[in-house]
């Protein structure tokens, strides 16, 4: 009968069993920062799940407001004699703190903060969603609350097209708005993947493309200066016609010779290579590749241009040092083939990325693509003794900050000469008076035959 009493209920209570936990094993949240009042509903939300966890919410009032201000930290032994706490019960203690850390709301404050939040550049949707749902929290929606957060996904959201096709689901859920945000979001980023991987591609066979082009050019001149050598061992004893451009046997047509825009490098003409020059005291000129310039390789290979003959000169790059907002001095490529003026997102420092609002316009890259605009921000720009104030747009990846047209003028690096109008008949001598005698004497004897008539 012994053993079938330990089982019995002392206290006589029908409670179902609670679950024992090791206190030591789990540890409560760090204490609340009195400072900031506005986190007392993240903080009492672990709190409240620590007590759950712990068991020890179903320990009595006394204990668990005990273990409330312990957790809460010293201040809290100052702030419960204030709010008269000392016998209140568990409930009416978190009552209270919550009336004393968090003011009454403004609802109509909370709900322009709802409705005027839309997806920030370089924000996920995941993060999107999560601050709506957070807004949405005071704002007292009640039931209507799913539906008005749907909405501001759909209004809110940057990519336009998936916003379009959302508005033409008459039935669209909350659920089904996340799940298509969350859907185009990745594809963007797979589909961005896959169209570098195709450039990288197209760029190598490009390059071999033109590389062979290449190597064919260069067999052809060298067959060439080896028949030209031999002609003139010969003694010239060749009767075959070359051509009087390119001095090629094989160029029968002026319009598609290759020398037709070069310029000689013997009497530095228009319309004809060395080889084939008819000018006075020329030398016996022989043909070499190396000898050859960029210009003329291109027209030899049938206008094929491939990245692997495209170099560039820095030295040759007009750079300016454009000091920003009195403080940050950076290094821009003057460009007066550029609209807008366009700065790397990394050349920024942090604290510039809270200034940066969104913007709907597109900018295009030399080749026509689209850049990867991360929005625009206003900057003082100054150069020497000029400032210009302006937006610029922040663009990922980009080697090298822009300064376009706007900029440059603006700045005065460049000066544009205006057009004067040309005026006509209104030609002055200012060193002459014709007054009226003078013009008749001057021209007497065509009054004379005026005052005859």
């Amino acid at each position: 009968m012994a053993n079938d009493g330990e089982n019995v209920n002392v206290e006589g209570r029908d409670s179902a069993p609670v679950p024992q936990y090791h206190l030591a094993n789990i540890s409560p949240p760090g204490k609340f920062n009195f400072a900031i009042p506005a986190s007392w509903p993240q903080w009492k939300k672990r709190f409240e799940r620590y007590m759950t966890v712990s068991g020890y919410n179903t320990r009595a009032d006394t204990d668990k407001v005990d273990m409330l201000l312990y957790v809460m930290g010293e201040e809290a032994e100052e702030v419960i004699p204030q709010l008269n706490l000392e016998r209140a019960s568990y409930k009416d203690v978190m009552t209270k703190l919550e009336d004393h850390f968090i003011p009454q709301r403004n609802v109509i404050f909370e709900r322009f903060k709802f409705n005027s939040r839309v997806q920030r550049p370089g924000e996920s949707v995941d993060n999107f969603v999560t601050a709506l749902h957070s807004l949405a929290e005071h704002c007292q929606y009640a039931n209507l609350k799913d539906e008005l957060i749907r909405d501001r996904i759909v209004v809110g959201l940057l990519d336009v097209k998936t916003s379009e096709r959302m508005q033409l689901q008459k039935t669209l859920t909350l659920q089904e708005a996340t799940q298509m945000a969350r859907q185009a979001e990745t594809q963007a980023s797979q589909n961005l993947i896959l169209r570098q991987e195709g450039k990288l591609h197209g760029v190598a066979a490009l390059h071999n493309k033109g590389s062979n082009q290449f190597e064919k050019t260069r067999a052809k001149f060298s067959n060439q200066r080896g028949a030209d050598n031999h002609a003139s061992q010969e003694g010239n004893q060749s009767s075959q016609k070359k051509c009087s451009r390119c001095g090629q046997p094989d160029c029968t047509n002026k319009e598609k010779c290759p020398a037709r825009n070069s310029i000689c490098r013997k009497c530095s003409k228009k319309g004809h290579w060395g080889i084939a020059c008819r000018s006075k005291g020329s030398v016996k000129a022989v043909m070499q590749m190396d000898d050859l310039t960029e210009e003329e390789v291109h027209e030899s290979a049938g206008s094929c241009f491939y990245l692997g003959c495209m170099f560039t000169n820095s030295d040759k790059q007009w750079l300016v040092n454009i000091v920003i907002d009195s403080n940050l001095e950076k290094t821009f490529l003057v460009d007066t083939g550029a609209d807008v003026i366009c700065i790397p997102n990394k050349v920024l420092p942090k604290g510039y990325n809270s200034k940066i609002i969104e913007c709907t316009e597109s900018i295009g890259g030399p080749d026509s693509s689209n850049l990867k605009v991360i929005g625009k921000v206003k900057l003082e720009l100054a150069y020497r003794n000029e400032i210009y104030f302006s937006y610029v747009y922040v663009i990922e990846n980009l080697k090298l900050p822009i300064l376009g047209r706007p900029g440059i003028v603006k700045l005065n690096i460049l000066k544009v000469p205006e057009l004067k109008q040309l005026q006509v008949c209104t030609v002055e001598d200012a060193s002459t008076t014709l007054s009226k005698q003078v013009i008749e004497e001057k021209y007497a004897g065509i009054f004379k035959e005026i005052k005859l008539s």
